[in-house]
């Protein structure tokens, strides 16, 4: 499943399955930044309480669908892992494999998903900031 609830969750948990968690920007952010150089992207992300009581990776990757698909979003590489805490809120400054992606359109928004681990609850209330010329 995309979502567990109203949270982007990623990881597997009981017999719910393996999930992935996705935000997704629209049109928004290629419109802007087509055709300009990135020079940083940020992300604001917050994981929940619950779960895995202990801080887990949680795994950033692109994703190419501009609105939530009847299935499962389309994972892209590169994948960027930051070490969430339960509760934990944190501005992530993602590596620049990820800018040429967002420049050129294709990227549309990001996703969590680590397979069968590091089961975590995100919040949906995401920030994206990008820097560009």
């Amino acid at each position: 499943g995309s979502s567990y609830g109203n949270y982007s969750t990623q990881g597997r948990w009981g017999a719910y399955g393996t999930f992935t968690g996705a935000w997704f920007f629209g049109s928004a952010i290629p419109t802007v930044v087509s055709g300009k150089t990135i020079k940083s992207i940020r992300v604001y992300a917050s994981r929940v309480s619950g779960g895995s009581g202990s801080a887990v990776s949680v795994k950033f990757r692109p994703h190419t669908s501009a609105s939530r698909p009847s299935g499962n979003v389309s994972l892209q590489s590169p994948e960027y892992s930051v070490s969430f805490k339960p509760g934990e809120s944190k501005w992530v400054t993602l590596p620049k494999s990820f800018h040429a992606g967002f420049a050129s359109g294709s990227y549309k928004g990001i996703a969590v998903y680590s397979g069968t681990s590091n089961y975590a609850k995100m919040r949906t209330t995401f920030k994206i900031e990008i820097t560009y010329q």
